[in-house]
């Protein structure tokens, strides 16, 4: 399968947005800093209900830092008319994508055993070295306007969740070619004094990758150019190499911001 790109998410534009319990606000979600979260209170079900303000196609669901486990389900509902209305167009209920283990071993939405490795929330996900990011396709391209998000795990005192992408994904015929370039760009602003002490003002340094696209077809070429020319330096985007569906796709998935 294709590398998949999100760019921008229609769910940071909204006429409405509101938890059902709200420990840390329900807006950090449109927060493209991805430590600030949406938390809510004790408990194991909390949901997040949207009204969007300019309602577009949405093929593609990601879910950046969950805190559920394997055992725990996403529902994902959307209608024309109104929250939990009566024309009712989409109403999934899938799994999170999380590590199981040590190693990136691919298991399917919920079929590993919960509390092991990395992503298995033995700890809280803000104490944990590891990110996640859960990818769901929709299937169709879907413009309803009203969305409303459950989450459910007997696991967890809480659910929590980073950020919230609703896009269009934007895929090619032909991967990517084989490597990519990876460094960091320092952003720390350091000063020497006269008698030779260093100060540094530290800052969160940026992670540059760059991967060839050498076959992509000459309608794919203007896709993606008018749809880079509508991104702004603030826009989050997930690229995912190879999204699956099962946990192996996230050794490959990033979060940023273009």
């Amino acid at each position: 399968m294709s590398s998949l790109f999100l760019f921008g998410s229609q769910s940071d534009n909204t006429d409405v947005l509101s938890a059902s319990s709200e420990a840390l606000p329900v807006e950090n979600i449109q927060n493209t800093q991805r430590s600030k979260l949406w938390r809510s209170s004790a408990g194991t079900t909390s949901n997040i209900s949207l009204q969007l303000a300019n309602p577009l196609s949405v093929d593609h669901i990601a879910f950046v830092d969950l805190n559920l486990t394997t055992a725990g389900e996403i529902r994902i509902q959307a209608w024309d008319d109104a929250v939990d209305g009566a024309i009712n167009t989409l109403d999934e209920t899938i799994s999170p994508t999380v590590y199981t283990s040590g190693k990136p071993e691919a298991a399917a939405y919920g079929d590993a055993d919960y509390g092991v490795g990395l992503y298995g929330l033995n700890t809280p996900i803000e104490q944990q070295l590891g990110k996640n990011i859960t990818i769901f396709p929709i299937g169709s391209n879907i413009s309803s306007a009203y969305w409303k998000y459950t989450f459910t795990d007997e696991n967890t005192g809480y659910q929590q969740l980073g950020r919230l992408i609703m896009a269009s994904a934007t895929t090619f015929e032909n991967n990517l070619s084989h490597g990519y370039n990876l460094s960091r760009q320092e952003r720390s602003v350091a000063r020497e004094s006269i008698g030779g002490q260093r100060y540094i003002q530290k800052r969160p340094s940026r992670l540059n990758i760059g991967g060839k696209f050498p076959y992509m077809s000459d309608v794919e070429k203007i896709d993606f150019l008018l749809k880079y020319q509508d991104i702004v330096n603030s826009d989050p985007f997930v690229y995912s190499v190879y999204p699956t569906a099962n946990n192996k796709g996230l050794v490959h998935t990033l979060y940023g911001i273009v």
